[in-house]
């Protein structure tokens, strides 16, 4: 046996434990429906076992004495061989957080090379692609194989030393990024893995002696940094950095604690917590107890706690203790060491902020309770419904209004209270609001369960998740009802005497029409006797007598006339005729009688026409000829001297209109 044959021994010995060591904990771990396997396990224990098997395979080609024998027992090494560095990055993937690359297309690609190596170390005799030739060389006592290897070997160096520094990258990216045990271990991780890929970049430089390999005695020296990281730094106990790295993203806080109440590790979310919202890099307290820092907390998780615990704490949030303090959600869950949790390791902490909730939720029940008391004290019915129409909420009003208990009104039982002549007409008003996002007014009956029949009027205004933007979905309908009863029996009596007055106007102007029309017969007897009476040979004194009872009649004659007319208009049988008069024979006849009148009076009357008038129109001349009487004689009535002037023109143009017009 060669000297290097014990520590190439015990390193496979070693390897083999640690594989074994991070299978048990594999195979022991609690697990949860739907939770994964803790990352890096498997990858560790095939790392260390692709060592074992490679420092062994070695140990036996070291002890060999033929060249036959080194050369099978250095094919046997290449299972371990290329075994190593894809598990290794596999491992330092799980191990930094970045689990999204590990994939079944890219785990392919990763063991093609080292799969198509190992089928070609144990066929080289028939192609010679991983070494060419072997020679034995003298050691001393012994005799080392030094190999001239081939392109396919060189091929699998190439991808080992790419995984390999693709490896240390990650790891030293976790270094820097890690803090506590976390950051222990990867230093440990990266150390464990360069001593050995040192050893063998020596061997391939021709730095060591020929023939001889210092990889495995660099895993010798790295089985005992890993056995150290598995013991002292608890490797596979702790949390990998791939939880780590989002833990440290959570907006939660995360503190991990030991048996004794000390704090393993907690996440910045945490660390701010205890920094009263500060630098939290002020507040890393790792290996202290809970206590020195937060005592609140610590009476929660202390000794002997109930696990798990949900409860809400309140903390304060400066060094003064007691100054804006923040509500917490605390989740204190145990750490088991086995899946029968009889022992634990530890505890683990979970504290979400909800202050914030906590403030909303508050708003809202005090909102809600405005919202009660107005609804309570409200002089209308009021329902909620959703934007179908079923109901969810009334108030006390609607119960007394429609006799229906709030169970009665729920969904659909508050149109029982509709009467059944106004369903349709309120159903009909809904769709139609509801397809156009916009609320509606109506007026209908409701009947209760005694049947008493009552008017209300209804408002539904739409309820929208956004107040102040009209094109958000409605959500709901808020709808107040108010009893009008007593002011459709008002408005019903009103209408009821609006009726009897306006039928008792119509028959006060029949009463008037009929009495002005039987009046006129006489009056224009008396008018005519009185002209004929005129015409003859009377005495001064008695033809001013006449005249006076022939201008008293025919003002009275006037006056019949209007309160005719007026009689008419209120009856609604005042019609204007349309039929084709003469303008200028109206016109002359006008001036004729009034004419003679402002001659008794001593006034001077001239008509003046605009030329080119027509001679021919179309209309009513009695009334034409009452509104000029009544012009003119107005003015004769209240001109004391001088002269009355009728004018008889066109329209202007700009009125649009073809006609003319007179004025005096």
């Amino acid at each position: 046996m060669t000297p290097l044959t014990l520590p190439l021994l015990f390193t496979a010995a070693l390897m083999l434990g640690l594989s074994m060591v991070a299978l048990r904990r594999l195979a022991s771990e609690p697990r949860r429906p739907g939770s994964a396997v803790s990352p890096g396990l498997l990858p560790f224990a095939a790392v260390c076992l692709g060592i074992a098997v490679w420092s062994a395979a070695y140990a036996a080609e070291l002890h060999a004495l033929t060249l036959a024998e080194k050369m099978r027992w250095s094919a046997l090494q290449y299972p371990g061989v290329v075994t190593v560095p894809a598990a290794w990055l596999v491992f330092t993937l799980q191990y930094s957080g970045r689990t999204r690359w590990i994939t079944r297309r890219n785990l392919a690609l990763l063991l093609l090379i080292p799969a198509l190596t190992v089928v070609l170390a144990f066929t080289n005799e028939a192609h010679h692609l991983i070494w060419r030739a072997a020679v034995l060389q003298p050691f001393g006592a012994f005799f080392l194989m030094r190999l001239r290897y081939g392109p396919a070997f060189y091929l699998f160096v190439v991808h080992s030393y790419l995984a390999f520094g693709t490896a240390l990258v990650l790891l030293v990216q976790a270094y820097r990024n890690t803090t506590g045990p976390f950051r222990a271990q990867a230093r440990i991780l990266v150390l464990s893995a360069l001593v050995p890929w040192l050893g063998n970049l020596a061997y391939f430089l021709g730095l060591a002696m020929p023939g001889l390999d210092f990889t495995p005695f660099g895993f010798a020296l790295s089985s005992a940094l890993a056995a150290w990281a598995l013991f002292r730094l608890r490797l596979l106990d702790l949390l990998p950095v791939a939880q780590q790295a989002i833990l440290e993203t959570m907006p939660d806080g995360v503190i991990v604690l030991d048996t004794r109440g000390r704090i393993v590790d907690l996440n910045p979310a945490a660390a701010r917590i205890f920094s009263g919202g500060g630098d939290e890099r002020e507040a890393r307290p790792i290996g202290k107890p809970l206590q020195l820092y937060s005592p609140e907390l610590a009476q929660w998780t202390g000794e002997s706690p109930a696990l798990p615990l949900h409860i809400e704490i309140t903390l304060p949030q400066d060094g003064a203790r007691g100054y804006a303090p923040r509500i917490y959600d605390l989740r204190a869950s145990p750490i088991a060491a086995d899946r029968s949790g009889q022992q634990l390791r530890g505890k683990l902490l979970v504290l979400r902020d909800i202050t914030e909730r906590r403030q909303i939720s508050d708003a809202l029940r005090s909102s809600e309770s405005r919202f009660r008391t107005l609804a309570a004290h409200a002089p209308v019915g009021i329902l909620l419904t959703d934007p179908e129409g079923n109901c969810l909420f009334t108030n006390d009003y609607w119960q007394q209004l429609s006799g229906l208990s709030p169970d009665e009104s729920l969904q659909r039982g508050w149109l029982r209270a509709v009467h059944p002549a106004d369903k349709w007409r309120l159903r009909l008003h809904w769709r139609r609001s509801a397809r156009a996002g916009q609320g509606f007014q109506a007026e209908y009956r409701c009947q209760d369960k005694d049947g008493r029949m009552l008017w209300v009027a209804g408002n539904a205004a739409p309820l929208r998740d956004q107040f102040d933007n009209p094109d958000a979905p409605i959500t709901g309908y808020i709808c107040t009802v108010a009893d009008i009863t007593a002011r459709k029996h008002a408005e019903q009596e009103l209408a009821a005497a609006r009726d009897a007055a306006e039928a008792a106007n119509r028959a006060k102007s029949e009463f008037l029409a009929n009495i002005s029309h039987e009046i006129r017969t006489p009056l224009n007897a008396v008018i005519g006797l009185a002209d004929l009476t005129l015409d003859t040979n009377l005495t001064p004194e008695q033809r001013e007598w006449q005249e006076q009872v022939r201008v008293s009649s025919e003002e009275l004659l006037e006056l019949f006339t209007d309160v005719l007319d007026y009689s008419r208009l209120e009856t609604g049988q005042f019609e204007l005729a349309e039929r084709d008069f003469s303008l200028p024979d109206l016109l002359e006849q006008v001036q004729t009688t009034f004419a003679a009148q402002a001659r008794r009076k001593g006034l001077e009357f001239a008509l003046h026409t605009e030329p080119g008038l027509p001679s021919q129109l179309r209309g009513d001349p009695a009334r034409l000829r009452q509104v000029l009487g009544h012009l003119l004689g107005n003015a004769v009535k209240f001109t004391e001297r001088g002269q009355i002037s009728l004018d008889v023109s066109r329209l202007p143009a700009e009125t649009g209109q073809d006609g003319v017009v007179a004025g005096a």
